[in-house]
Protein backbone atom coordinates (compact mmCIF):
# COMPACT_ATOMS: atom_id res chain seq x y z
CA UNK A 1 0.00 0.00 0.00
CA UNK A 2 1.15 3.53 0.13
CA UNK A 3 3.06 2.83 3.29
CA UNK A 4 5.34 0.61 1.31
CA UNK A 5 8.12 2.83 0.92
CA UNK A 6 8.04 3.66 4.41
CA UNK A 7 8.43 0.44 5.30
CA UNK A 8 10.77 -1.00 2.93
CA UNK A 9 12.90 2.20 4.12
CA UNK A 10 12.59 0.84 8.34
CA UNK A 11 14.07 -2.34 7.30
CA UNK A 12 16.74 -1.11 5.18
CA UNK A 13 18.18 0.96 7.31
CA UNK A 14 17.36 -0.99 10.62
CA UNK A 15 14.76 0.39 12.30
CA UNK A 16 12.93 -2.82 11.60
CA UNK A 17 14.30 -6.21 11.48
CA UNK A 18 12.99 -8.43 8.12
CA UNK A 19 11.83 -11.98 9.63
CA UNK A 20 10.70 -13.70 6.36
CA UNK A 21 11.51 -17.06 5.01
CA UNK A 22 12.05 -18.41 1.28
CA UNK A 23 9.18 -20.81 1.05
CA UNK A 24 11.23 -22.54 -2.17
CA UNK A 25 15.16 -22.93 -3.26
CA UNK A 26 16.80 -20.93 -5.55
CA UNK A 27 19.37 -22.85 -7.82
CA UNK A 28 22.76 -21.24 -8.46
CA UNK A 29 21.80 -22.16 -11.88
CA UNK A 30 19.31 -23.05 -14.74
CA UNK A 31 20.80 -26.60 -15.29
CA UNK A 32 20.76 -27.26 -11.86
CA UNK A 33 17.24 -28.03 -12.14
CA UNK A 34 15.94 -31.42 -13.32
CA UNK A 35 15.91 -32.01 -16.90
CA UNK A 36 12.40 -32.79 -17.17
CA UNK A 37 11.45 -29.55 -15.62
CA UNK A 38 11.35 -27.69 -18.81
CA UNK A 39 9.61 -28.34 -21.62
CA UNK A 40 8.55 -27.13 -25.25
CA UNK A 41 5.37 -28.83 -25.40
CA UNK A 42 2.35 -28.65 -23.19
CA UNK A 43 3.13 -31.84 -21.76
CA UNK A 44 5.32 -32.05 -18.47
CA UNK A 45 6.43 -34.98 -16.39
CA UNK A 46 6.97 -34.81 -13.05
CA UNK A 47 9.71 -38.09 -12.43
CA UNK A 48 11.09 -36.30 -9.22
CA UNK A 49 9.33 -38.41 -6.63
CA UNK A 50 9.21 -37.45 -3.21
CA UNK A 51 12.35 -35.35 -4.19
CA UNK A 52 10.74 -31.90 -5.01
CA UNK A 53 11.99 -28.86 -3.89
CA UNK A 54 15.15 -28.79 -1.29
CA UNK A 55 14.96 -32.77 -1.07
CA UNK A 56 15.88 -32.60 -5.04
CA UNK A 57 18.55 -30.66 -4.30
CA UNK A 58 19.52 -32.61 -1.17
CA UNK A 59 19.42 -35.49 -2.96
CA UNK A 60 21.94 -34.60 -5.60
CA UNK A 61 23.82 -32.57 -3.18
CA UNK A 62 23.99 -29.59 -5.31
CA UNK A 63 24.89 -26.53 -3.39
CA UNK A 64 21.89 -23.49 -4.22
CA UNK A 65 22.11 -20.07 -3.77
CA UNK A 66 19.14 -19.84 -1.40
CA UNK A 67 18.21 -22.55 0.12
CA UNK A 68 14.55 -23.38 1.17
CA UNK A 69 13.89 -21.16 4.55
CA UNK A 70 16.75 -18.86 3.95
CA UNK A 71 16.05 -15.56 5.51
CA UNK A 72 17.84 -12.45 6.55
CA UNK A 73 18.05 -10.46 10.02
CA UNK A 74 19.96 -7.88 11.12
CA UNK A 75 20.48 -10.14 14.37
CA UNK A 76 21.98 -13.94 15.21
CA UNK A 77 20.30 -16.94 17.12
CA UNK A 78 22.13 -19.52 18.44
CA UNK A 79 20.11 -23.06 19.52
CA UNK A 80 21.19 -25.33 22.52
CA UNK A 81 20.49 -28.42 24.53
CA UNK A 82 17.97 -30.55 21.76
CA UNK A 83 15.83 -32.62 24.15
CA UNK A 84 13.98 -35.76 23.22
CA UNK A 85 11.15 -37.18 25.17
CA UNK A 86 8.34 -39.95 24.01
CA UNK A 87 5.19 -41.15 25.38
CA UNK A 88 1.97 -42.40 24.24
CA UNK A 89 -1.47 -40.33 24.72
CA UNK A 90 -4.73 -42.30 23.52
CA UNK A 91 -2.54 -45.69 22.25
CA UNK A 92 -0.93 -42.87 20.00
CA UNK A 93 3.07 -42.08 19.71
CA UNK A 94 4.02 -38.67 20.52
CA UNK A 95 7.57 -37.54 20.48
CA UNK A 96 8.37 -34.05 21.95
CA UNK A 97 11.27 -31.85 20.88
CA UNK A 98 12.44 -29.41 22.82
CA UNK A 99 15.13 -26.59 21.95
CA UNK A 100 16.15 -23.08 23.77
CA UNK A 101 17.29 -20.39 21.11
CA UNK A 102 18.51 -16.95 22.06
CA UNK A 103 18.89 -14.03 20.69
CA UNK A 104 22.97 -13.46 20.69
CA UNK A 105 22.85 -10.24 18.58
CA UNK A 106 21.97 -6.69 19.59
CA UNK A 107 18.34 -6.05 17.65
CA UNK A 108 14.91 -7.54 18.67
CA UNK A 109 14.16 -10.12 16.26
CA UNK A 110 12.16 -13.36 14.98
CA UNK A 111 13.75 -16.56 14.02
CA UNK A 112 11.84 -18.84 12.05
CA UNK A 113 13.09 -22.50 14.31
CA UNK A 114 12.56 -25.59 11.70
CA UNK A 115 12.41 -29.42 12.67
CA UNK A 116 13.53 -31.88 10.22
CA UNK A 117 13.31 -35.87 9.93
CA UNK A 118 15.60 -38.30 8.49
CA UNK A 119 14.75 -42.09 7.91
CA UNK A 120 18.17 -43.55 8.80
CA UNK A 121 17.24 -46.82 6.96
CA UNK A 122 14.14 -47.41 4.97
CA UNK A 123 13.16 -49.83 3.08
CA UNK A 124 11.80 -47.54 0.23
CA UNK A 125 13.87 -44.15 -0.67
CA UNK A 126 13.27 -41.16 1.46
CA UNK A 127 14.52 -38.04 1.39
CA UNK A 128 17.58 -36.83 3.18
CA UNK A 129 15.21 -34.43 5.38
CA UNK A 130 11.69 -33.76 5.60
CA UNK A 131 10.39 -30.91 6.95
CA UNK A 132 8.16 -31.40 9.70
CA UNK A 133 7.39 -28.46 11.41
CA UNK A 134 8.05 -25.05 12.06
CA UNK A 135 7.46 -22.16 14.43
CA UNK A 136 8.30 -18.31 14.33
CA UNK A 137 9.49 -17.19 17.65
CA UNK A 138 10.28 -13.11 18.70
CA UNK A 139 13.17 -12.44 20.75
CA UNK A 140 14.44 -9.28 22.08
CA UNK A 141 18.35 -8.81 22.34
CA UNK A 142 19.77 -11.00 24.60
CA UNK A 143 16.52 -13.19 25.15
CA UNK A 144 16.24 -17.06 25.39
CA UNK A 145 12.93 -18.84 25.05
CA UNK A 146 12.55 -22.83 24.63
CA UNK A 147 10.79 -23.83 21.75
CA UNK A 148 8.76 -27.07 21.32
CA UNK A 149 7.25 -29.38 19.00
CA UNK A 150 5.19 -32.29 18.98
CA UNK A 151 5.68 -35.45 16.77
CA UNK A 152 3.45 -38.08 16.09
CA UNK A 153 3.55 -41.45 13.84
CA UNK A 154 2.73 -39.54 10.33
CA UNK A 155 6.21 -37.27 10.78
CA UNK A 156 7.93 -40.47 10.43
CA UNK A 157 5.39 -42.47 7.91
CA UNK A 158 5.73 -42.69 4.34
CA UNK A 159 3.36 -43.72 1.70
CA UNK A 160 3.58 -47.73 1.51
CA UNK A 161 2.57 -48.30 -2.18
CA UNK A 162 2.38 -52.59 -1.92
CA UNK A 163 0.19 -52.31 1.49
CA UNK A 164 -1.23 -49.08 0.28
CA UNK A 165 -1.11 -47.23 3.78
CA UNK A 166 1.30 -45.07 5.49
CA UNK A 167 3.77 -47.07 7.22
CA UNK A 168 6.21 -46.33 10.20
CA UNK A 169 9.39 -48.54 9.93
CA UNK A 170 11.26 -49.56 13.37
CA UNK A 171 14.83 -47.63 13.15
CA UNK A 172 16.98 -44.77 13.90
CA UNK A 173 15.96 -41.38 13.06
CA UNK A 174 18.01 -38.58 12.55
CA UNK A 175 16.12 -35.16 14.07
CA UNK A 176 17.61 -31.72 12.85
CA UNK A 177 16.81 -28.59 14.21
CA UNK A 178 17.75 -25.06 11.97
CA UNK A 179 16.85 -21.97 10.41
CA UNK A 180 16.71 -23.56 6.75
CA UNK A 181 16.91 -26.61 5.05
CA UNK A 182 21.32 -25.98 5.02
CA UNK A 183 21.50 -24.34 8.39
CA UNK A 184 20.75 -26.81 10.49
CA UNK A 185 22.42 -26.24 14.01
CA UNK A 186 21.44 -29.63 16.05
CA UNK A 187 21.15 -33.30 15.59
CA UNK A 188 19.96 -36.07 17.57
CA UNK A 189 18.90 -40.14 17.38
CA UNK A 190 15.91 -41.69 17.62
CA UNK A 191 15.06 -44.69 17.87
CA UNK A 192 11.25 -46.00 17.20
CA UNK A 193 10.56 -49.30 17.87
Amino acid sequence: GEQGGNGLADILFGKENPAGRLPITFARSADQYPEDMYSLTDDIYYKEDVFVGYRYFDKFDKEVLFPFGHGLSYTSFEYSKMDLSVSEKGGKRIVKVRTDVKNSGNKDGDEGVQLYVHDQKASVERPEKELKGFQRISLKSGEKKPVEFLLEDDAFSFWNDEDKLWTVEAGKFELMLGSSSSAIQLRKELNIK
